[in-house]
């Protein structure tokens, strides 16, 4: 697993949602969290390290990061791309 991931979702979390939440949806903000987001599902989709190896391995602090993201992301866009 690269660094950047778990800094990535980390990022996502921590900081974009907060951020988003209280900007909205119309904004770079929004923007950047929505390419952070998708950069990370095309890894995951790519590598070894899947969705089912990150919930089962040590690493599941970024699948967790992530869901909670995604859920966000879901409700705040409505596309359906962000559900699991």
């Amino acid at each position: 697993m690269r660094p950047t991931v778990f800094g990535a979702a980390e990022w996502c979390r921590d900081g974009l949602v907060r951020i988003t939440e209280i900007l909205g949806t119309e904004n770079a903000w929004f923007e950047h969290f929505e390419a952070v987001a998708m950069a990370i599902m095309k890894w995951s989709e790519e590598s070894e390290e899947n969705w089912k190896y990150l919930l089962t391995a040590q690493k599941s602090e970024i699948a967790g990061d992530m869901l909670q993201s995604l859920a966000r992301l879901y409700v705040m866009s409505g596309k359906e791309r962000y559900l699991l």
